[in-house]
C-alpha cells in the first residue's frame, strides 16, 4: 500500500509541474521543431551510452522530459571536445 501512495504522490508532482509557454516561445519552438543539444556520454551516471548507442543517465532522462512537455525534437550531438559544445 505505501508503494503505491508514492506512485500516485509521484505521478502527481510530475503533471503538476505543466509548463506554461508565452506566445514568443510557442513561435520560436514552431519555428524549430527540432534543436541539438550537445552532450558528453562519458559521465556516468549524469550521461552514458550503452552499447546499442542509446542515451541513458540524469541527462538523458531531463531531455525526454524537455521533449514530452515542449513537443520537440532534441538531438544529441556528441562533439569532439566541451569547446565545441560551446559553440
Amino acid at each position: 500500500m505505501p508503494a503505491i501512495v508514492l506512485l500516485c504522490l509521484a505521478y502527481r508532482m510530475t503533471t503538476a509541474l505543466a509548463l506554461t509557454l508565452n506566445e514568443d516561445e510557442r513561435t520560436w519552438l514552431a519555428a524549430h521543431p527540432e534543436l541539438r543539444l550537445g552532450v558528453d556520454v562519458s559521465w556516468p551516471s549524469f550521461e552514458f551510452r550503452d552499447e546499442q548507442g542509446n542515451d541513458h543517465g540524469l541527462t538523458a532522462a531531463y531531455v525526454r522530459l524537455i521533449e514530452e512537455r515542449l513537443d520537440v525534437k532534441l538531438q544529441p550531438v556528441e562533439p569532439s571536445n566541451w569547446s565545441a559544445i560551446l559553440e
